[in-house]
């Protein structure tokens, strides 16, 4: 599934694993990274990941988005 969210940026997510595609650049963007948990997607609310340690020594991060607006399956 392909999200966008209201900043532009967007996640594709499968099989338990996230990548970011924006312009504004966060840790490790367009690296597949392991998901732990994910919430409900849904255009209008903001999506919160749990996932692999970003950084040394932490135990997970955790990312939350703009509200989405968009929803697609990729091609």
């Amino acid at each position: 599934m392909m999200v966008t969210t209201a900043s532009g940026s967007q996640y594709e997510i499968t099989d338990n694993k996230v990548r970011r595609l924006g312009s504004d650049p966060l840790r490790r963007d367009s690296e597949w990274i392991d998901l732990y948990w994910v919430s409900t997607i849904t255009v209008g609310n903001p999506i919160v990941f749990i996932m692999e340690p970003l950084a040394e020594g932490a135990v997970s991060t955790t990312r939350i988005t703009t509200n989405v607006i968009e929803i697609t399956e990729p091609i």
